[in-house]
C-alpha cells in the first residue's frame, strides 16, 4: 500500500507541476513589404501560453534567405518575464532591394529558426525551438519543425 501511496503522490505531483508552468512559444510570424519596395520586415510574436509567468527568457532569432544566416543586431532578447496569456514582439528589417523581390516572388526561400530559454516558478529551465519558412503564394509563414522541452 505504501508503495501504490508514493507512486499516485508520485504522479499527482508531475501533473501539478506540468498545469503550473509557462509554455513559450511563437504565436505569430508577421511581414509586411516596406511602401518604397526596397525590404520586408519580419516581426515574431512569442506568447506564454502557460499559467504561471515565465522568467529568466532568453530568444535567438536566426534568418537565413537561401541558407545564408542574414545578420541583425537587435535579434537576440535577454532575461525578459512575460505574464501567463501575454505576448512580445522581436522586430528586424531586411533591407535589400534584390533579396526582397527574389523573397516576394518565391525565387529565395526565407527561414526563421527562433531558439527560446525560459524558467518558471520552480527555477526550472524549459525551452522551445521552432523553424518556419515564408511560403510566397499564401503569402504567409508556415511551421516546418516546432518542439517544447
Amino acid at each position: 500500500m505504501f508503495i501504490s501511496t508514493r507512486k499516485y503522490t508520485s504522479i499527482t505531483e508531475k501533473l501539478f507541476l506540468a498545469s503550473q508552468r509557462p509554455y513559450i512559444g511563437i504565436r505569430t510570424y508577421n511581414h509586411n513589404f516596406l511602401s518604397d519596395a526596397t525590404g520586408v520586415l519580419l516581426e515574431t510574436k512569442i506568447q506564454n501560453y502557460g499559467n504561471t509567468p515565465a522568467k529568466n527568457i532568453d530568444v535567438l532569432t536566426e534568418v537565413f534567405v537561401d541558407e545564408i544566416k542574414i545578420e541583425f543586431d537587435n535579434l537576440k532578447v535577454e532575461n525578459q518575464i512575460i505574464f501567463p496569456q501575454s505576448s512580445h514582439p522581436i522586430s528586424m528589417i531586411i533591407k535589400n532591394k534584390n533579396m526582397f523581390l527574389a523573397i516576394k516572388n518565391g525565387q529565395s526561400l526565407l527561414k526563421i529558426h527562433t531558439k527560446i530559454t525560459y524558467s518558471g516558478i520552480t527555477d526550472k529551465k524549459y525551452g522551445t525551438e521552432e523553424i518556419c519558412k515564408y511560403n510566397h503564394k499564401s503569402p504567409s509563414f508556415v511551421g516546418e519543425f516546432g518542439e517544447w522541452r
